[in-house]
């Protein structure tokens, strides 16, 4: 389904995870929940044609950072702090809004914290948004 709705707009989807990283007592499926909710988001919010990039890399100190990142319009800084409240959506209504109810990224901040992770949110009007999630060692 998201590789459909990729095609359809356009967008192209580049892989840079190296080296895989096991998560420790990880739930499989709720992994999977938190990683599809992010690339939805990335290919949802994305301009036509536009890239998603899903980066990993290990951690300095340990542990590992896993970025998911669109070239969208990106979200103004006074609405990043609240992206993961329950309900939120900062973006145009009416016929041609994207589908949703604004719980994708309260639920995908819950398996990360279930799973001892950070995820947060960078972004910049006109550029995009990345959103981060640390697993610590």
């Amino acid at each position: 389904e998201l590789d459909d709705r990729r095609q359809q707009r356009e967008i192209t989807l580049h892989v840079d995870l190296s080296p895989d990283y096991v998560v420790p007592q990880a739930n499989a499926t709720l992994l999977h929940t938190l990683l599809r909710n992010l690339l939805s988001n990335a290919i949802k919010y994305n301009h036509e044609g536009g890239q998603v990039r899903v980066l990993g890399r290990p951690l300095p100190a340990g542990g590992y950072e896993l970025r998911v990142e669109d070239q969208g319009p990106g979200i103004a800084p006074d609405n990043v702090p609240l992206l993961f409240d329950r309900f939120r959506r900062f973006h145009a209504t009416g016929p041609k809004a994207p589908e949703g109810y604004g719980l994708g990224l309260p639920i995908a901040q819950t398996i990360a914290q279930f799973h001892h992770a950070e995820l947060r949110a960078e972004s910049e009007l006109g550029r995009g948004t990345a959103f981060v999630l640390d697993f610590a060692s």
